[in-house]
């Protein structure tokens, strides 16, 4: 609730009361005939209100139901008339009340806290007090005087206990700006200063006008808080222990001093003890607070740097955010430390942990008054609240940055850490708290993957799209998976000898329900991404080991060719699922190549040697793809056994017209004859590239030449169409493979 609002309330609370007041007064002065028509009104105008209050709105009903009957015990000492009447009801308004507002506290202590005790001994002593007069006041004198003297120190002292309380559950639920426990606090005033005139003027006519003017404008106030709306849960909390006990103290001199020479000893005695337990209690709740703010306070707080946590960040960027004016901004920054999990996984978390805290100390010098928190583990959030000033947060982001550009010492050692930060706005890029924070992660994956740059970006829509739409089709791979949309195609593979076709390479195809179908690379990154791989592989190996078992046992024994990507050299189930598929459709070993490229040994080649070792051991036979185009490609066939390798395209498609190509394809050749392996060459698109590989005495080509990649019922034809021996009287047709090869190469890609 602002604060504007709160004045506007107030102001017409005390508006409605200063017109009861003056209302109820004249109609009160001696002789004033409607006195009795608008005294009777009032109250029962205010007990209806109350009621009402109760039947129509749920929340803290048991609470208002004690106010509707301290509403009516008002009303009845009204009606009561004569003092000894009074002192029986007199005193019950306040109690109620009383009642009414401990229902609203929120505090709940331990059974055996200081607390409970003193509270317990509070109300002990307090209704001793009371009940103590009230029985002088029937049957007679017990030090205690007259029933007169019985009415002077109950009626007030049980609504100078309503105030104690509605003071103490206002401090105490820190609720600022709730206007209804406001309101009834006051109430709670006027009905002692109501009791306290009318007891004090011992009967004289002002004074009781006075008193019956109060106690209606009281019960006036109770039926206005029963309809104020109540402030959120979370108002913050105020701490007023010294006012209140202070408060407490002046209504027990009051009561000493103001009434000591007309009460009796045990009832005084009693109520200073039920005043002091409950200034007792009071601070005894106070501390009771501090514990559960400094509670919160640590729920809020990350353990390890002493800095905010996620949910501080929640809070008060919500807080920023309904705070904020239209021409406004609200920005967040997202920071995350470049390679902070290399230092946990070499020098162990108690040196990770360590640079945390030298970290989020650097960093919160560099962001001086703004909200600096911990996310969790090495991701750190910086909130700069309502500012005119749209470009601070970017100078913020880079002041934090250029913070961890000087090494850190963690004992002896001297490490450098760099972080990568994304910036987001309010209004700019989003317009609630989940959309910031999405747009800043966003922005500081960006800073983290850009190739160069300051570690420093902002949110860019473009490159949201980009990611969108990543995630979009990565989502489609996963059910075009599931839903069986994965197909395989075959390249044939012919002898350069005598122009037989001798193998075939299987080629995953993705039929996009919309696109048709789609080429392995326009999909084959985000299975990685998505850690798709083992089961598109599975897939593939699946279905054209099914498919070769078809041909063999149709006369057509091929050797088939499945390419692996990096993911599954590091796979240590890959040989088992080799095996059981090999055995599963009846392909004898050695009719089984897996091809490797240069980048799927690259991660862990100890690992890749322990899988390709397994592979071998099944059966299996192994080709290095796409040779001549990685930096160790030679190192390879040192260290990997391999039974064949590729010639990448790319030297292929250049031999008739690059002589350094030509000599590199031929002396890979001889090399390749040299260590026993079969050369294979990829990419043959015309007839002159053919020729050139068989004068070489290259073992095998694969190209758009022989054949484009081609479902499985295309394959048989094509291979029907070639003959039993699969090769083709005529060869390979130089007129019209020019023009195929451009539309299938096009295809391909």
């Amino acid at each position: 609730m602002k604060i504007g609002e709160v004045v506007r309330r107030l102001w017409t609370v005390a508006a409605a009361v200063v017109v009861l007041a003056a209302l109820k007064l004249g109609a009160a002065l001696p002789g004033a005939w409607i006195d009795t028509l608008v005294t009777h009104a009032l109250f029962a105008g205010a007990l209806a209100a109350v009621v009402a209050r109760c039947v129509l709105r749920p929340a803290a009903r048991a609470a208002w139901a004690a106010v509707a009957v301290g509403t009516a015990a008002i009303w009845a000492t009204e009606l009561a008339g004569g003092t000894d009447t009074r002192t029986l009801v007199g005193a019950a308004p306040g109690l109620l009340l009383v009642a009414s507002l401990v229902g609203r506290v929120r505090l709940r202590p331990h059974p055996h806290s200081a607390g409970r005790w003193l509270g317990a001994l509070s109300a002990g002593t307090g209704g001793a007090a009371v009940l103590t007069v009230a029985a002088s006041g029937v049957a007679g004198p017990v030090d205690l005087g007259d029933a007169r003297s019985a009415y002077v120190l109950a009626a007030p002292y049980a609504w100078l206990a309503a105030v104690a309380v509605a003071l103490t559950v206002v401090v105490l639920s820190g609720r600022r700006a709730d206007l209804p426990l406001h309101t009834v606090l006051v109430a709670a005033a006027v009905g002692f200063g109501a009791a306290a005139a009318e007891a004090v003027g011992a009967g004289a006519g002002v004074a009781v006008a006075l008193g019956r003017s109060g106690l209606g404008v009281t019960a006036a106030l109770l039926a206005v808080a029963a309809w104020l709306p109540p402030a959120p849960e979370d108002a913050p909390r105020t701490r007023l222990a010294l006012p209140m006990s202070a408060a407490l103290g002046a209504g027990s001199l009051v009561i000493l001093v103001g009434v000591g020479q007309r009460a009796g000893t045990v009832a005084v005695v009693l109520a200073t003890g039920c005043l002091a337990t409950t200034v007792a209690r009071a601070v005894v709740a106070e501390i009771e607070a501090r514990r559960l703010a400094s509670s919160r306070e640590d729920a809020l707080t990350d353990e390890l740097t002493g800095l905010g946590n996620r949910r501080r960040l929640a809070l008060d960027i919500a807080t920023a955010l309904a705070d904020r004016e239209t021409d406004e901004h609200v920005g967040l920054v997202l920071v995350d430390l470049d390679r902070f999990k290399e230092v946990n996984d070499t020098l162990g978390h108690q040196i990770g942990d360590a640079l945390l805290r030298e970290v989020s100390a650097r960093m919160a010098a560099a962001a001086g008054e703004h909200l600096l928190v911990r996310m969790g583990g090495d991701e750190f959030a910086l909130l700069l609240g309502p500012t005119r000033n749209g470009r601070a947060a970017q100078a913020a982001a880079h002041a934090l940055v250029a913070a961890l550009d000087e090494p850190i010492a963690i004992g002896e050692l001297l490490l450098r850490t760099r972080a990568s930060a994304g910036v987001a706005l309010v209004p700019q890029h989003a317009s609630n708290a989940v959309e910031l924070m999405r747009c800043a992660d966003v922005a500081m994956y960006e800073a983290k993957t850009a190739a160069t740059g300051d570690g420093v970006a902002m949110f860019d829509a473009e490159v949201d799209s980009v990611r969108r739409n990543v995630v979009r089709r990565t989502d489609e791979l996963r059910i075009g998976v599931a839903r069986g949309d994965l197909v395989v195609h075959y390249q044939p593979e012919v002898d350069l000898a005598d122009g037989s076709i001798v193998g075939i390479e299987a080629l995953v195809r993705w039929r996009h329900p919309t696109e048709g179908l789609l080429a392995p690379q326009r999909f084959l990154s985000l299975a990685e991404q998505a850690d798709l791989m083992p089961t598109l592989t599975r897939i593939v190996l699946d279905t054209s080991l099914a498919h070769a078992r078809k041909l063999a046992d149709g006369g057509r024994p091929l050797e088939l060719a499945v390419n692996l990507s990096p993911s599954c050299l590091l796979d240590p189930h890959l040989p088992r699922v080799v095996a059981e598929l090999m055995a599963k459709h009846g392909v004898p070993p050695g009719r089984l190549m897996l091809e490797l490229t240069e980048d799927a040994l690259l991660p862990d080649p100890g690992r890749a040697a322990d899988v390709i070792a397994a592979l071998r051991a099944h059966g299996a036979r192994l080709a290095l793809d796409d040779f001549g185009t990685g930096f160790a490609s030679l190192s390879y066939l040192r260290t990997f056994d391999v039974d064949a390798i590729k010639l990448d395209r790319s030297f292929v498609s250049r031999t008739h017209s690059s002589p350094r190509d030509r000599i590199i394809v031929e002396s890979t050749i001889k090399l390749g004859h040299a260590l026993g392996l079969k050369v294979v060459g990829e990419g043959v698109e015309t007839e002159s590239a053919y020729r050139t590989l068989r004068e070489m005495g290259c073992d095998l080509a694969q190209g758009f030449l022989i054949g484009e990649p081609m479902s499985y019922s295309d394959l048989k034809l094509y291979l029907l169409k070639r003959g039993p021996r699969g090769d083709e009287a005529a060869g390979p047709d130089p007129a019209k493979a020019g023009a195929s090869a451009r539309a299938l190469r096009a295809l391909s890609e």
